[in-house]
């Protein structure tokens, strides 16, 4: 059996290599990019690490972009582009999302709710009253 101290030094030395790697890959882009500034896909390759790594949506966009401009045939290219831009618009969503009920209308959930729930879910013992569907 490993010891306490002895797993939890274990799984930082494992983290700061995966730090090390991420960085070590990040200065490879770069040097490829300084190379051929032409090629789309080490820019989008570059722009996925930036946006996974330091999640700097600008910049990530800004490789994207460079990568899309210089590879406009490349699928790989077009694909990784989609992705970042769905993930993007998902975090964005979120964002905007309210995170509950009372921070929308009251008109708005009591009818979205009723017209959206099969009659007997919200009729069952006392629910119609819970969710505020009851009929006045």
């Amino acid at each position: 059996m490993i010891s306490t101290g002895r797993e939890a030094f274990i799984t930082l030395t494992l983290i700061w290599e995966f730090y090390r790697r991420l960085t070590r890959d990040g200065e490879y882009y770069s040097r490829a990019i300084l190379a051929d500034s032409k090629d789309g896909e080490v820019l989008s390759q570059y722009a996925k690490l930036v946006w996974e790594l330091y999640h700097d949506q600008g910049r990530a966009l800004s490789y994207f972009e460079r990568a899309v401009q210089a590879a406009p045939e490349d699928s790989h290219v077009q694909g990784a582009y989609a992705n970042f831009l769905w993930e993007t618009e998902e975090d964005e969503d979120e964002d905007d999302a309210p995170n509950d009920l009372s921070a929308l209308p009251s008109h708005f959930y009591k009818r979205t709710v009723a017209s959206i729930l099969p009659h007997w879910v919200y009729q069952l013992s006392g629910t119609e009253c819970m969710l505020g569907l009851a009929q006045k």
